[in-house]
């Protein structure tokens, strides 16, 4: 909800987005409460909660995309190419 929040303040503010550092995060699968045996995060699963969460913020880029938390389970090269890709795609 804070990211639609801030989208529209956004939006009707009239500040320049460009003057925002906006930073917004992912990586928690289908699981935001810990269940240890939650579906993994996927590639797909970061490029759609980015997307989902760029809508809500009224923007075409984040500035920082974090990740909640690892996942033990993956190995964290696979983290790093992920977010590479969204970088590289201009998200």
């Amino acid at each position: 909800k804070s990211e639609k929040v801030f989208g529209k303040w956004l939006a009707e503010s009239g500040v320049d987005r460009s003057s925002v550092h906006l930073v917004t995060k992912g990586g928690m699968g289908n699981d935001k409460y810990g269940n240890p045996d939650r579906e993994m995060c996927t590639r797909e699963s970061l490029r759609s909660e980015i997307t989902a969460s760029l809508e809500a913020l009224n923007t075409d880029h984040a500035d920082l995309y974090m990740l909640h938390r690892d996942d033990p389970r993956i190995d964290v090269r696979h983290f790093v190419d992920w977010m590479n890709e969204l970088r590289d795609d201009g998200l």
